[in-house]
């Protein structure tokens, strides 16, 4: 194994460890998103589950670079530790075929892609929009969730995504069941139920008016939220933007998936724009992105690495935008603002532009158990969907046409520029490994 790769697989199988060390509070004393160790930030944050956590992440980062390395290399990789001689090393034929569409997706992606950068995108714009900022309360659930809905909407249309900001106040502290503050914060699964089921809280934020409804009071310090949501529901029935959004006939129709692998992560990166995770926030964290990284873009800052002195010091929730799979890094975006915000309270911790990288493997990213996709849509009935015939997809693709003497078994698809086979399979509900090419590189096959 090259020493790179065992470097970085041993970094995140330590991380696995140092994450199951008895926790004895955090070290830092700077203002964060929680400062304790509470369930609040994303899931169920014990110092147990925290280790179980990163185990799981450093696991399937191993299975994600064994994929990698055949996809790229076609070398042999690993198989499954633990697995007998069978099948290449592999514990079980269903291992194996989990491997080999794996392997598939990957070299049929991008190796790098990201949500923010316009000459990834399918629309050539952005997808995040501008940055969130909780302040000083545990509402990064909240944040999260509300941010990937907007960055959903933008990548299902392929436009700008501030038409389609989504009130973070609003669906934190309105959604049922209600009684949430600055200080309880949220579960990712809890959040994502609320996200179906009170879709009439998936506001835009002009329905929402944080600043008007709080009548000056700061939002740490308000411990009840039912009159303020209440207000706010009274303003909206005065406005025809707003009066129309219901639970009946709600503006967004939104589901969510749990995401068990990392190709699966990218895949839906890449088709919504951006994925919910919990990540574990280390008590080195402020120090690798001091003060400085205030000025700087994140993707230009050096990414989030492996600290053997490192402890956890909380969890939090955060979305995924993007990957890069030659560098083996994530890109974060997060819900403490922007360094050139005049009005930013932390002193670190923060980039330029709201952005981060981290290392594949490090604090839990991707934890098969905390990790989520949340795809929306306008819904039906709704300006942008008015007669419920979801026009934005006439022109994603071609319709595939079935080669002449088939009888509709194999069926020819001519790429466009920007298409990608992972793309193409997915856009039709296909399987990857049924995919051919054929000597022509603009036409692939698709056998039935």
């Amino acid at each position: 194994m090259p020493k790179q790769r065992f470097n970085r697989l041993l970094a995140a199988l330590l991380a696995a460890v140092i994450a199951a060390a008895p926790f004895n509070g955090p070290t830092s004393s700077s203002s964060t998103c929680c400062m304790r160790l509470a369930a609040g930030q994303g899931l169920s944050v014990s110092a147990d589950n925290l280790g179980a956590g990163a185990e799981a992440t450093a696991s399937e980062f191993e299975q994600f670079e064994s994929a990698l390395v055949l996809a790229t290399t076609g070398g042999r990789g690993r198989g499954s530790r633990g697995g007998s001689s069978n099948i290449g090393g592999f514990a079980n034929a269903r291992s194996f075929a989990a491997m080999q569409t794996a392997m598939y997706y990957i070299a049929g992606s991008p190796q790098v892609y990201d949500s923010s950068n316009p000459q990834h995108t399918p629309g050539g714009v952005s997808y995040i929009g501008a940055i969130n900022d909780q302040k000083l309360c545990s509402t990064c659930v909240g944040h999260a969730v509300s941010k990937a809905i907007q960055i959903s909407l933008a990548a299902t249309l392929a436009r700008d995504p501030h038409s389609f900001a989504v009130s973070p106040e609003a669906f934190y502290y309105c959604a049922e069941p209600a009684g949430r503050s600055c200080r309880t914060g949220w579960d990712i699964p809890e959040a994502l139920r609320a996200m179906t089921n009170s879709p009439q809280t998936v506001l835009p934020v002009r329905c929402f008016n944080s600043r008007k409804l709080l009548k000056q009071q700061d939002e740490t310090n308000v411990a009840d939220w039912s009159n303020i949501c209440k207000a706010a529901a009274a303003a909206a029935a005065t406005s025809s933007g707003c009066a129309a959004i219901t639970k009946q006939q709600p503006l967004y129709n939104c589901t969510y998936q749990s995401l068990s692998s990392f190709y699966q992560i990218q895949r839906h990166i890449r088709a919504h724009g951006a994925v919910v995770t919990r990540m574990v926030v280390n008590n080195d964290f402020e120090v690798q992105f001091n003060a400085s990284a205030k000025g700087k873009p994140g993707l230009e800052l050096p990414p989030y690495r492996y600290n053997v002195t490192a402890r956890p010091s909380y969890a939090h929730a955060a979305v995924i935008t993007g990957y890069d799979n030659q560098e083996y890094t994530w890109t974060i975006l997060n819900s403490w603002g922007t360094g050139k915000d005049p009005s930013q309270v932390r002193s670190a911790g923060v980039t330029a532009d709201g952005l981060l990288k981290i290392q594949m493997g490090l604090s839990g990213v991707g934890t098969p158990d905390a990790t989520y996709g949340v795809s929306c849509y306008p819904a039906g009935a709704t300006p942008l969907n008015l007669n419920s015939d979801q026009p934005w997809t006439r022109s994603r693709r071609r319709p595939l046409k079935p080669r002449a003497g088939d009888k509709d078994t194999c069926y020819s698809y001519t790429t466009r520029r920007g298409d990608t086979v992972a793309g193409i399979v997915d856009h039709f509900g296909l399987d990857m490994r049924q995919v051919r090419h054929t000597p022509r590189l603009d036409v692939i096959y698709v056998m039935e």
